[in-house]
């Protein structure tokens, strides 16, 4: 045994044996499983537990301010099949490996105490023949949390709170089960604050027109794909933060604009319009993670229809606002029923001069509203309806006419009164603007939230996990995702912004939800053409 490993062997031995004697019970429960992408604990075959790598948090590792790479061969420790073979590690799960054929092999990394506010974890093998899996501790459980099998490299993220040690330190585990073979290079610790991007789907060329809700837990994401966005797809997390994620469902193959996720009836759905045929399309799962679909349905296919679609709950059932392109109109349609399968007859909420683009609709008050861009008069609108199901709308609202203003719009009620991020065309500024009553037939003055370059574009609006109202925008002069918080619960005062992603050209298509307790975000990056998704604290 290696001298480094000498001062956990007895920590372990106690640890070692209690698994010996369980490692059959265990067996069972992952042939249950098979481990894919579930939550085990105790841990596999004998696996340390959380509870015993606390002893060795002051033992071991070193300082992390950015990157921390540990070579295979440089594991904390490793069951007896594991053999390190500089600078790779073998983990031979055969019947005829070292350990004798275990039901699992597995080797233990890690790093700390870690300096920034979250760890991205990559496990670079050197060949994978079977199965492997990963996993990070998480301290407020005692569990390790799995993912797998993969038959390839993996990077994922750990939550900070609950996977560091009372040191500050994290861990990754890897095992592969009977059968396999897998070479480890190395495991790479990355805490940069600039690097907590995660890319969703690794196909080339998705990623477009994003919408992010959290899905039967987990955080899921719709999006066009391919050249031009060219199908719709839906991606779901495998675990509550979003550090690692499943395998993309291609939904429709037809190219895909302006997708909206939202849960309905306990099943995720999305209304997008269908660019190639110029219609408003709407679908729903036929289960609540999203792994199965239904046929979508094509919900108003007059002219060129469709564009900036943005779905809510209306009185029960789902409802969607679009831009008619082919009369330059903002309209609005509502289902029949909880599920989507009927819909009524689309209405024109209105018609004066080109209106409609960068809708976004929400329930206001007990009744559907949107705001809206008039094209006509660059203005920002607002409309809501007087009737809890939105079969009649009032009269539309001038919020504000400065200059030419008013476009990608984001509709949020803040605290109490309905709110709006927008984009000013003339000044290229970032625009927040709040109702002075719950309804919104009047307006406070608009703020300046930045005015920093040109800022503001696909900006999104919600309340974080404190109450306070958050932006998430395009820096445009950089190509840069930025994110502010205002200093008040009204959005009179708002902060310094951040940049959250300033990799190549990327933080378009932008699409907001709170995740796991915080703000998470999901983005199109332009250069790497990928789907994107950060967190913020």
């Amino acid at each position: 045994m290696p001298r480094n490993k000498l001062g956990v062997a007895i920590v372990l031995l106690s640890a070692l044996a209690w698994a010996s004697c369980s490692t059959e019970a265990a067996r069972r429960g992952a042939e249950r499983t098979g481990l894919d992408q579930s939550h085990i604990s105790p841990a596999p075959a004998g696996l340390p537990s959380p509870a015993e790598l606390w002893q060795l948090a002051d033992s071991k590792g070193r300082a992390v301010s950015r990157y921390f790479v540990q070579e295979g061969a440089e594991s904390y420790m490793e069951s007896p099949g594991a053999v390190p073979a500089a600078p790779d590690l073998l983990l031979d799960a055969s019947p005829s490996g070292p350990g004798g054929g275990l039901d699992f092999e597995w080797a233990v990394y890690g790093c700390g105490p870690v300096q920034g506010n979250f760890v991205d974890i990559t496990v670079n093998p050197g060949s994978v023949d079977g199965k492997l899996y990963v996993a990070s501790p998480d301290y407020s459980t005692g569990r390790w949390l799995w993912y797998g099998p993969y038959t390839s490299g993996v990077g994922f993220s750990v939550d900070p709170v609950n996977c560091l040690s009372p040191a500050g330190q994290t861990f990754c585990a890897v095992a592969v089960p009977r059968g396999s073979n897998v070479t480890i290079n190395n495991v790479t610790f990355n805490t940069d604050s600039s690097s907590g991007v995660v890319y969703p789907d690794p196909s080339d060329q998705e990623g477009i027109n994003t919408s992010i809700q959290v899905v039967d837990g987990k955080p899921a994401i719709s999006y066009g794909a391919g050249p031009g966005g060219n199908e719709l797809r839906f991606i779901r997390a495998l675990d509550r933060a979003g550090g690692i994620w499943g395998a993309a469902v291609t939904v429709d193959s037809a190219s895909a604009r302006d997708t909206c996720l939202r849960v309905v009836n306990g099943m995720p759905a999305i209304s997008y319009y269908d660019a190639t045929a110029g219609d408003l399309k709407y679908v729903r799962a036929a289960d609540a993670s999203g792994s199965a679909w239904a046929a979508p349905q094509t919900l108003d296919s007059a002219n060129d229809t469709g564009k900036f679609t943005s779905m809510e709950i209306v009185d029960g059932n789902p409802a969607i606002s679009y831009y008619d392109a082919d009369n330059g109109q903002l309209r609005y349609i509502r289902a029949n029923d909880a599920d989507g399968l009927a819909w009524s007859s689309p209405q024109t909420v209105d018609a004066d001069g080109f209106v409609g683009r960068y809708c976004s609709l929400l329930m206001v008050a007990g009744n559907p509203a949107i705001s809206y861009y008039s094209e006509t008069a660059g203005a920002l609108r607002y409309v809501r309806a007087v009737d809890s199901a939105g079969g009649t709308w009032g009269t539309p609202v001038t919020v504000d006419t400065t200059d030419n203003t008013g476009s990608d719009t984001c509709l949020a009620v803040i605290d109490g009164f309905p709110a709006i991020s927008y984009y000013d065309l003339t000044n290229d500024q970032l625009q927040f603007v709040r109702a002075s009553d719950v309804s919104g037939t009047a307006w406070g003055a608009p703020i300046t939230v930045d005015s920093d370059g040109i800022v503001g574009t696909f900006s999104k609006l919600m309340l974080n996990q404190f109450g306070m109202p958050v932006i998430a925008y395009l820096d445009g002069s950089n190509s840069d995702l930025r994110f502010v918080i205002a200093l008040d619960a009204q959005g009179t005062g708002w902060g310094t912004p951040q940049v959250l992603d300033s990799a190549d050209a990327t933080g378009y298509d932008i699409s907001m939800t709170l995740v796991n307790g915080r703000p998470g975000i999901s983005y199109f990056n332009f250069s790497k053409l990928a789907l994107s998704f950060t967190t913020v604290e």
